[in-house]
């Protein structure tokens, strides 16, 4: 598979020269530049400029990326290259890759029909975190993407907490590497209804993790393995009803996403499971400065028999999108609930203020230590933004244990 992978990547450089020569060929479109570069503005704001930097990279198919991979690894950076027809062959390639500031790596390719991949409400990969199963990318136009992806995942260090061996609540951390390679299919049947589907594999390996002030998950926690692989054949299906006004900063509309994965599990310590998920949105403008935002977040567990659903493969509440007043995958377990309302207020053109609640539940956590009640987590937002999307935003929040404050560069929902 990772042969598989490299070559693909191999092959999407050498398109994307020829893609680049190709529009090297076209004077025109140089002369025009040139001749705008020369008579342009001399005193154009940077901001202009980097606009149109952005828009040049966009015509050419590439798309910066700023975010986050998981929860915990810090800020990262990448990019998005489509190659809409790959030289002698009827179909396209995506490429994209991303690294954070702490190490963590993601690496994917799309080889098919990945045009109208970009407009359509995507699906992600099955061991996507909860808060993320549908992409938010938008507007949505009508068409069809199906295509082969190939993802790789290098996640140097993720947080289990629990009781120790000594019966004191603690936290350790693993390293995991993860692989998929599924066959995807997207249909956009309206602007806003959208249809999704993928099957392929998925394969996993526990290693120790790389924070040196954290003991390793086998030396805290008995009968936990640091060392583990695990494989299976994965399928989902979901469907998404988006009736906002703009993806990135809703003011009006809802949108609702339901998904069903199936784990069927091909290694003998291992268990097959199936599992359900629901994420809710509401937005209602109360006035021109003020947007009142809701959320509501669901996934149940079923059928993993006596063995359990692996701790790595829980969905998990806790860090800068949900339960913000607790860590990143504090809250782990089979079943989870949880809600959030804000108060958005445009307080000045680029600064808001959103007080929030968040207020969830978990149940059959992998270790106890866990609270199985209902938890809250007040907390207030600031969020630097344009007309159009929040750009930064530090939101603080209090918990069960304390205090705690997250950073992003995009909303919470």
């Amino acid at each position: 598979m990772r042969l598989l992978l490299i070559g693909s990547i191999a092959a999407g450089i050498s398109c994307l020269g020829s893609q680049t020569a190709h529009s090297q060929d076209q004077p025109k479109r140089v002369e025009v530049q040139e001749r705008s570069d020369e008579t342009g503005d001399e005193d154009r704001s940077w901001l202009t400029r980097l606009r149109g930097f952005h828009s040049g990279l966009a015509k050419r198919g590439i798309e910066p990326e700023v975010g986050v991979i998981v929860p915990g690894s810090g800020l990262s950076f990448g990019a998005n290259v489509l190659v809409p027809h790959v030289p002698t062959l009827p179909i396209g390639a995506e490429f994209e890759g991303r690294i954070s500031l702490r190490g963590y790596r993601e690496l994917v390719v799309r080889l098919g029909q990945v045009r109208n991949r970009r407009h359509t409400s995507t699906l992600n990969p099955v061991d996507a975190e909860l808060s993320s199963l549908f992409s938010n990318a938008g507007p949505n136009t009508p068409g069809l993407a199906f295509y082969v992806e190939q993802r790789h995942r290098h996640l140097p260090s993720l947080t289990l907490y629990g009781q120790n061996t000594r019966g004191s609540l603690t936290r350790a951390d693993f390293g995991r590497v993860s692989l998929t390679t599924d066959a995807v299919l997207h249909w956009q049947a309206t602007p806003t209804l959208g249809i999704g589907a993928r099957a392929g594999t998925l394969g996993l390996e526990l290693f120790p993790g790389t924070d040196l002030d954290l003991a390793n998950i086998e030396t805290a926690f008995a009968g936990t393995r640091v060392l583990e692989r695990a494989r299976y054949i994965v399928s989902a299906a979901g469907i998404s009803l988006d009736r906002r006004d703009a993806a990135e900063a809703p003011t009006r509309g809802f949108r609702v996403n339901g998904l069903v994965r199936h784990f069927a599990a091909q290694t003998g310590n291992h268990a097959s499971f199936t599992r359900a998920s629901v994420d809710v949105r509401a937005f209602s403008q109360l006035s021109d400065r003020h947007v009142a935002a809701f959320r509501l977040l669901g996934s149940v567990t079923r059928g993993a028999g006596q063995e359990g659903v692996p701790f790595y493969l829980m969905d998990s509440l806790g860090g800068g999108r949900t339960m913000r007043g607790f860590h990143s995958y504090r809250l782990r377990g089979n079943r989870l609930l949880t809600g959030s309302v804000e108060s958005r207020w445009r307080v000045h053109k680029y600064l808001e203020v959103a007080p929030f609640v968040d207020a969830g539940i978990v149940g059959r956590p992998p270790l106890p230590g866990t609270s199985t009640k209902l938890l809250v987590t007040p907390g207030v937002g600031l969020r630097a933004r344009t007309s159009k999307r929040v750009i930064f935003r530090a939101d603080g929040a209090f918990g069960s244990e304390g205090a705690r404050v997250a950073f992003a560069v995009d909303a919470p929902f």
